[in-house]
């Protein structure tokens, strides 16, 4: 394939153009070999071997004065280009020079920014040729799907985190974002057995797994729960462990319940909700057995003789008389510590070695014959 190049060293009338000479400076030293650079008009015919190996032929053009193009210069050269053409185009003839182009810079390339509406524009007049009214309609109806997925899972999230905070507010959730060198400890969560959460907690329990609860009421619990939190908090990160509390103004009627299952009786116990704060009961949902921990009674009497001091101590004699009369029977009012006043603040001090003797084996077993319905007043 043959080329027709033309380079215009200088003219007047073409001087606010870029000069070739400037714009393929590579290329103009590579073909510069052979070149009349005191000639007006430079024209060289280029055959392109490869894309980097070019031959090349000057044409001769007779040299002007002034730097003015005459029409005899003109019809002069025509002669000369048909001349050497037709001379190359013969097989016997060869061109006299060849050179290596390495840079060629495309003078009519576009810049990034032009590229980009360019496409952007064909894009646009495209999908106006070729999308329908329901191909829109159907696009709309994507966007607007993935739109309102978006938002729910934005408030599903930030209900998540409302109920977060509300739950670090109340002490269930202990942050640990103070933690040396960003060591990760387990979260201790201590979750509220409410009657939803009663067959998670305490009826279908695992084989093996226990929920150690503890017993507070409205006014108590943001007392009591730090402490219980602190006591429990070396054991959470056994996988067969729940901890959690309950409110006995709530769970008063079960808590009887078992108290009474756990004493073989049918008769009614009046449990006093005062003498309850502070309780710990270790549930084994499985085995259907509890252990129960009390500040008063610490585990020195067995057996029945220990249930039976500690549901007195529960019971709200004054209202219910024959009760109290009906468990008196199997203790020693001489060894009875009822009278020993207790604050708030020591409920749970013998807490930390009831847990040792919890986790020896070495606390009392109560057995019951089934769990009770949680039901609130």
């Amino acid at each position: 394939m043959l080329f027709l190049l033309i380079n215009f060293w200088y003219y007047p009338d073409y001087h606010h153009r870029p000069y070739l000479k400037e714009t393929q400076p590579d290329f103009i030293k590579a073909i510069s070999k052979g070149s009349y650079k005191k000639s007006l008009l430079q024209i060289v015919i280029i055959w392109r071997r490869d894309d980097k190996h070019i031959m090349y032929e000057w044409v001769s053009v007779a040299k002007q004065n002034d730097n003015i193009l005459t029409e005899s210069l003109i019809n002069s050269t025509k002669s000369e280009i048909s001349y050497t053409v037709k001379k190359l185009l013969k097989s016997s003839e060869t061109f006299s020079y060849e050179a290596f182009v390495q840079n060629l810079v495309n003078e009519h390339s576009q810049g990034i920014l032009a590229k980009w509406i360019s496409r952007l524009l064909y894009l646009v007049d495209y999908l106006s040729d070729n999308i329908e009214d329901e191909h829109l309609l159907a696009a709309v109806s994507v966007l607007g799907t993935i739109a309102f997925m978006f938002v729910v899972g934005y408030i599903l999230m930030y209900f998540v985190r409302a109920e977060e905070q509300n739950l670090k507010s109340q002490g269930h959730l202990i942050n640990n974002q103070d933690q040396q060198h960003n060591n990760l400890i387990p979260e201790l969560k201590l979750y509220e057995l409410r009657a939803e959460k009663y067959n998670g907690m305490v009826r279908l329990l695992k084989p093996g797994c226990r929920t150690i609860l503890l017993i507070t009421d409205f006014q108590s619990r943001n007392k009591l729960i730090p402490y219980f939190h602190k006591a429990v908090w070396p054991y959470r990160k056994s996988k067969t462990l729940l901890f959690g509390h309950m409110a006995i103004e709530k769970g008063l009627p079960w808590f009887a319940k078992i108290l009474r299952l756990s004493l073989c009786s049918n008769r009614k116990l009046q449990v006093n909700p005062r003498n309850c704060v502070g309780t710990v009961l270790a549930l084994n949902g499985h085995r259907k057995y509890f252990c129960m921990y009390h500040a008063k009674h610490p585990e020195s009497v067995q057996g029945t003789k220990r249930i039976l001091k500690i549901t007195k101590i529960l019971l709200n004699t004054k209202e219910d008389p024959e009760v109290g009369t009906f468990l008196e029977g199997g203790y020693s009012e001489e060894s009875d510590t009822d009278s020993n006043i207790l604050l708030e603040d020591n409920l749970l001090n013998g807490l930390d070695y009831w847990l040792e003797k919890l986790f020896d084996g070495r606390t009392q077993k109560y057995y019951i014959n089934y769990w009770p319905d949680f039901t609130t007043k």
